[in-house]
């Protein structure tokens, strides 16, 4: 079956934004346990965290 859509024209299926149906906004921050985790690879690494 094909998806229905709400355009009708070709050319408007265009116009259609790349994120609809997308979670939008900021995302949520690491957890201390990932940070460490980062951490600890860049320690062992020698690089710096930057």
């Amino acid at each position: 079956m094909e998806k229905e859509t709400r355009f009708s024209s070709p050319a408007l299926k265009a116009s259609v934004p790349w994120n609809v149906g997308k979670m939008v906004g900021a995302k949520r921050a690491l957890k201390e346990k990932h940070v460490w985790a980062i951490h600890n690879e860049t320690s062992l690494n020698g690089s710096s965290p930057d």
